[in-house]
Parts: structure tokens; C-alpha cells; sequence
């Protein structure tokens, strides 16, 4: 397989730290699930964090993270969890499109908790109707989504 990156970007900073990546990958085309890293570690990501760590993960907005970062952050997450709630337990996720729902992918269930994504364009009362029938224990999600639903759970 053979890789060449474009003119605009070659002989730049990002440019340069492309090729560095690309030169050192040995192009086993097992870069997902089927990479013995993955399968050893049940990992994506920290295969991801390790092999590519400076590669960009995510970008929302104006802020971006890299693989080595997002990973950092995901065991962050996960770690709070674990200190919050019981293995096994539900962990709700309400949040529009934000980078809180791509990052509780993968630290809810790097937790051993699981993992909940309800509608957060429902009725605060609808949501949480929803949470108390899946008899979720921990709600992450930005105050204008939370609060309400929490109040309503609250009041049954």
C-alpha cells in the first residue's frame, strides 16, 4: 500500500507529523476491532492513544483532541464513574449533539457500568419516567438538560 499526502499540506509542521505516523505504521490494514492490540486489550482506543497518539480524535467547534488525549479524558470519565455508582448499574447520558455523548461511549462501559442514551428531546417528565424504569443511578449531561429531569425524579 503506498500513501502519499497532498501537495498543500506536505513540507508543513502537520504535514511532517503526518508522515512521521504514516512512515512508522506498518500498514497491516488491522486497524479496528481485528487488530491484535484491540483484541488483547479489548481496547480501541487505548490501540488507538498508543499507535496514532497525536492523531486527531475529535474536533467540536473550535476545540479538538487527539487520540492520546481523548483516552485521557475517557479514563478520567470512567474512573468518576466508578467512584459514583455499582458495576452494572445504568449510567443515562443527556446531552445534544456534544462531545459529553462521544466521550461517555466509551468511558460508561470502560466503567463496567451500562450505558443509557435517551431522547433529550423528550418532556423533562417523559425522560424521567424513562430513568426510572431502567432504574438508571447516574444521569451526566450539561444543567439545562439535568436539573429538570432530576427534579422530576425527585418528586415521584
Amino acid at each position: 500500500m503506498q500513501t502519499n499526502l497532498a501537495d498543500f499540506i506536505k513540507g508543513t509542521a502537520d504535514g511532517n507529523e503526518a508522515e512521521s505516523i504514516l512512515r512508522a505504521c506498518v500498514h497491516c490494514g488491522f486497524c479496528t476491532a481485528t487488530c491484535p492490540t484491540c483484541q488483547l486489550l479489548g481496547d480501541e482506543l487505548d490501540a488507538a492513544a498508543r499507535h496514532a497518539p497525536h492523531t486527531m480524535a475529535l474536533a467540536y467547534g473550535d476545540a479538538g483532541w487527539t487520540f492520546a488525549e481523548w483516552n485521557r479524558a475517557s479514563l478520567a470519565l470512567a474512573a468518576r464513574v466508578s467512584t459514583e455508582v455499582a458495576p452494572g448499574a445504568r449510567v443515562a447520558v443527556l446531552a445534544h449533539n456534544h462531545p459529553t455523548v462521544a466521550l461517555a461511549l466509551s468511558a460508561v462501559p470502560r466503567a463496567g457500568r451500562v450505558l443509557s442514551l435517551p431522547n433529550q428531546r423528550l418532556h423533562p417528565a417523559e425522560i424521567a419516567e424513562v430513568l426510572d424504569d431502567i432504574d438508571v443511578a447516574l444521569v451526566i449531561g450539561p444543567d439545562d438538560l439535568v436539573d429538570p429531569v432530576i427534579a422530576r425524579l425527585n418528586a415521584q
